[in-house]
């Protein structure tokens, strides 16, 4: 039928002419043939490239079926285990989830260690692309390996590093055994296959979610992280690498580049992050907000290593910080730093240098404050020899000016440094100076100097060359001190300017107690000391004049704190004491003063402190024995318990008095003063009245007032003698009584009829009343008695008055003197005014001072 179609589709032609015409049944038979010849080719063909479609998809899905289900455990099951038991991973679990022609699924990784510590990432994946054979040497190219959510878990213990999941020293050993196997010590090593040769290559490293878990000495922390590693042109010559940490929540980026080629690589950074977060770690609830930008240069030539860089910090502390003092604006630090080691001769030296910006701190709630107008600079640089060991090659560092201000007092330094000095190194500074308006105390001069470490053969010095009180120069101090064990001793000695030759020592130790006040004790001692020449205390208060004093003084005292208490004790001997006072006059010999603190801060004493004075003159007024026994409760209260003080052959005394000595400004006292046994002539004789001798003493009460604005003041009272007795005045020059007479003997006689009776006078009893009349002492003298002799006298009939008679002989068996008096009483005490002095200076001094 094919031939017949073809017949009917084939043309008609017309004969050529002069062509020679074959045959017609020959030439049908000879066409027929190469026909079917081709017909069978194209059906070979066809059917041949149909099975090779049909075996190439059979085999594609055949492979496709291997690949994802078959290959993957084959993976699993058969290749792993060898490859696990030669590393000594005996534990770890791996699950393929796919292989494809771009991209490899790791689901499961795990390795788990001998303490059932993990080491686990929940997937793997490798993007990657295949290459032909004939158009590259590369086969494969892993254009990113990422791992992803895993845990990684590092300890440093007892200087020991381990990673959980595996046995990081048995994994080193299996590969250096199968090194050592694989590589025939008489076959030469493989060449190392160049990024342009090699078969696998690898752009990329990527971390996600990677938590890695880092265990210092029992302190653990979570550090999650992610990170990009690249290579320039597949080559891994020079790598890039981009970290980020966030521990805690607080972000920690680093950028790194290295070269393999020149072993260097260069690091930069930033940092944010909060200090609370880290506050379990620091050992403190610090606080604050912390920035740092750095980097560093690294060369790891020649197996040498050189690095080098710097770090920027600025530091907010706030309110809540939780450190001590308070910044008043940031801190900023700049560090600089670098690192030499050269492996040959295992030398190591770092150098460390830096500044921090000018900064004021406040201590104690703002009661401390420290201010510096300049930067603070350091330098610190080490080394670490075979031979020599670990030694600091030197350190140092300078700042100032520092100004210092504490309860109202001001320090001001003009440079500390930290530097070596004989091979120590010495905290130092010097010309510093101190003051305080309010108390009007400063100090110049002060030097410091603290060895490091300060020992008991080299201890730190303290030294102020010169202490002012207002115009007055107090002395000098001198100091050391050191650590002793946990704690730091302390001695010294305070030379009095003021008072000349006059010297304190002191010592003390402080004992520090974890998480709380310092113990401490100190004690004071002054040996006993005289000035060569009596102390003019004028130059202590102007109000003295020209008075001056003198005596053996010598001190002892100590202070201790212990267990949050305070307590003191401070004894305080003056003896052979002397008192002048030309311009009164006034003069007090032989002062003793024996007084005892039983807490010097409270101002509290026991009862019974002494004051003895031997002997004490005002003007003609001589005194002895001096007794006064008082107590202190406070500064605000003070007890005269008693006082007593031989006066004209008796006793004067006083009993108890309380005053309060801390509000001298309006200082009162109103007592009695007892009197015992005073001579009736002694007392006339002292009161300037007359010469006199005698018996018969007096006894009696005088009520006196004492204030610091008015003076000394007496009431009305008077002191008698006992009745029933006879006694004996005889006036040497009774012509000195000023005043008159009164009573019966001015109507019996004239003045100097009384002025003769009393050269030698005998009576029964005799009274003395005093008052003071605005600046006077009114003194009125009684009498009761007879002249113990006839008196040159007559009676006068016209005058009806007895008159001088030389040859008179007047007896009289019984007459009544009186005798009135006025003497200024500033002559007989003085002292009163200059009380009124101190007084009113003292309120000038308040009214300038506001």
């Amino acid at each position: 039928m094919m031939n017949d179609t073809n017949k009917h589709l084939q043309p008609e032609t017309a004969p050529v002419p002069g062509a020679a015409t074959p045959p017609e049944p020959e030439q049908k038979k000879s066409g027929k043939k190469p026909r079917r010849i081709l017909l069978r080719l194209l059906k070979f063909l066809f059917w041949t490239l149909l099975s090779l479609v049909v075996l190439s998809v059979a085999l594609f899905v055949g492979g496709v079926i291997y690949w994802n289900w078959y290959l993957p455990e084959l993976i699993e099951s058969r290749l792993l285990p060898p490859f696990r038991e030669r590393l000594g991973l005996d534990e770890m679990e791996l699950k393929i989830r796919r292989i494809g022609l771009t991209g490899l699924d790791l689901e499961t990784f795990a390795l788990t260690g001998e303490d059932g510590r993990t080491l686990t990432f929940d997937s793997i994946r490798a993007d990657y692309t295949p290459h032909l054979p004939f158009r590259t040497p590369r086969a494969l190219e892993i254009t990113n390996l990422t791992l992803s959510g895993g845990d990684v878990r590092f300890a440093v213990k007892e200087g020991k590093f381990t990673v959980s999941g595996f046995n990081l020293e048995r994994v080193l050993a299996r590969l250096s055994e199968l090194t050592a196997k694989s590589a025939p010590e008489s076959e030469p090593a493989e060449p190392v296959q160049s990024p342009e040769t090699a078969a696998v290559v690898l752009e990329k490293i990527t971390l996600r979610d990677l938590r890695l878990h880092v265990n210092y000495e029992g302190r653990t922390m979570v550090l999650p992280m992610e990170a990009v590693v690249t290579s320039e042109n597949h080559e891994w010559k020079l790598i890039h690498a981009e970290l980020t940490l966030l521990p805690r929540g607080q972000k920690i980026h680093f950028s790194a580049e290295y070269d393999t080629i020149a072993a260097a690589a260069k690091i930069s950074g930033d940092a944010r992050f909060r200090l609370e977060a880290f506050s379990d770690l620091t050992g403190g609830g610090l606080g604050g907000e912390t920035k740092l930008d750095f980097n560093a240069a690294i060369s790891l030539a020649n197996g040498n290593l050189n690095a080098v860089g710097a770090v920027d910090a600025e530091l907010k502390f706030g309110s809540e910080s939780g450190l001590p003092v308070e910044f008043a604006s940031p801190v900023k630090l700049h560090q600089n730093w670098s690192v030499r080691y050269r492996t040959a001769e295992q030398e190591l030296v770092a150098i460390l240098d830096g500044t921090m910006d000018p900064n004021a701190i406040t201590f104690d709630s703002g009661a401390v404050q420290a201010k510096t107008t300049e930067k603070l600079q350091w330098k610190f640089s080490c080394m670490n020899t075979p031979d020599a060991g670990f030694r600091i090659a030197e350190a140092g560092a300078t700042t100032g000016p520092v100004r210092f201000d504490a309860h109202g007092y001001t320090l001001q330094a003009p440079q500390l440094r930290l530097e070596k000095h004989d091979g120590r190194y010495l905290l130092t500074g010097s010309g510093m100076s101190m003051s305080n308006p309010t108390l009007k105390l400063s100090a110049e001069a002060i030097n410091l100097v603290i060895p490091l470490p300060a020992t008991e053969k080299l201890p730190a010095t303290l030294n102020v060359d010169k202490i002012r009180l207002d115009t007055h120069e107090l002395g000098i101090f001198r100091s050391s001190f050191y650590g002793r064990g946990r704690g730091l001793h302390l001695s010294g000695d305070f030379e009095n300017k003021l008072i000349p030759g006059a010297r304190i020592d002191f010592r003390g130790s402080v004992t520090p107690r974890p998480g709380e006040m310092p113990d401490m004790l100190f004690e004071v001692n002054v040996p006993p000391w005289s000035p060569k020449q009596p102390i003019a205390l004028s130059k202590i208060r102007p109000e003295f004049g020209d008075a001056t004093f003198t005596g053996v003084v010598s001190l002892g005292g100590a202070a201790r704190f212990e267990g949050g208490k305070l307590t003191t004790g401070v004894q305080l001997l003056l003896e052979n004491g002397l008192f002048d006072w030309p311009e009164l006059p006034f003069k007090a010999e032989g002062i003793r003063v024996d007084l005892r603190f039983n807490d010097l801060l409270s101002f509290n004493t026991p009862a019974g402190q002494t004051l003895r004075v031997a002997k004490i003159r005002s003007g003609n007024l001589e005194f002895s024995d001096l007794l006064v026994l008082f107590d202190l409760s406070s500064k605000e209260q003070a007890t005269l318990e008693r006082a007593s003080i031989n006066w004209c052959g008796g006793t004067v005394m006083v009993h108890t008095i309380r005053l309060n000595p801390a509000n001298f400004a309006n200082l009162a006292i109103n007592t009695d003063v007892y009197c015992e046994n005073l001579s009736l002539a002694e007392l006339v004789s002292q009161l300037e009245l007359s010469r006199a001798s005698g018996e018969g003493v007096l006894f009696g009460k005088i009520p006196v007032r004492f204030s610091s604005r008015r003076g000394l003041s007496i009431d009305s009272s008077y002191l008698y003698t006992r009745p029933g007795g006879s006694n004996t005045i005889k006036l040497t020059d009774p012509e000195q009584i000023a005043g008159g007479m009164a009573g019966a003997a001015l109507q019996q006689s004239q003045l100097d009829f009384a002025l003769e009776a009393l050269k030698d006078f005998t009576y029964s009893w005799a009274k003395l009343n005093f008052t003071t009349e605005q600046e006077n002492l009114v003194l009125s003298l009684q009498f009761d008695g007879k002249p113990n002799q006839a008196l040159p006298f007559a009676y006068d009939e016209e005058s009806g008055q007895l008159k001088r008679d030389p040859a008179g002989r007047a007896l009289f068996e019984g007459i009544q003197l009186n005798i009135n008096t006025r003497l200024p009483l500033n002559r007989l005490l003085r002292i009163s005014e200059k009380f009124k002095q101190f007084h009113e200076n003292n309120a000038q001094k308040k009214e300038n001072s506001k």
